[in-house]
């Protein structure tokens, strides 16, 4: 399904290193095939080595703002987090189906689905413990070491 067939037109690809959106990259370009039609429709910039590293020095940054975050404003920013991904299901579902020729129902489902771990993770924010819960069936059940 190319973009036209799905109504909306493929976003332009870039590097994001925190707030910085970079449309190249030190280490070339990698071109997107279109699933449906087997031809090129974007090119993705690629990071090289100080890239990445740049991008892990800003996510460490982000995760020590994060972990200086009360629990209670954690849960609110996930639970927030969790509307916005179910309120653009659609459009998520939309641009996954272009990017990988997945059907437009599945990937919609999918971002369904990411909401409702978002919602499960967020209950945990607040909560100190070292068990863990059985999820989705899996049988296990535990402490964290």
């Amino acid at each position: 399904m190319s973009g036209a067939t799905l109504g909306i037109e493929r976003p332009a690809v870039q590097l994001r290193i925190g707030a910085q959106r970079l449309s190249t990259g030190s280490d070339g370009i990698y071109q997107h095939i279109d699933p449906t039609t087997g031809r090129p429709d974007a090119d993705v910039p690629l990071a090289a080595p100080a890239e990445v590293d740049q991008a892990v020095q800003v996510a460490h940054s982000a995760y020590l703002d994060w972990r200086r975050t009360k629990p209670g404003d954690r849960r609110r920013m996930l639970m927030r987090l969790a509307d916005l991904v179910e309120s653009y299901a659609d459009e998520f579902g939309r641009l996954a189906a272009m990017d990988n020729g997945t059907p437009v129902g599945t990937t919609s489902a999918m971002s369904s689905t990411a909401g409702e771990w978002i919602r499960y993770y967020a209950g945990w924010a607040g909560k100190i413990s070292s068990e863990v819960a059985a999820v989705c069936g899996s049988g296990r059940r535990g402490r964290n070491p």
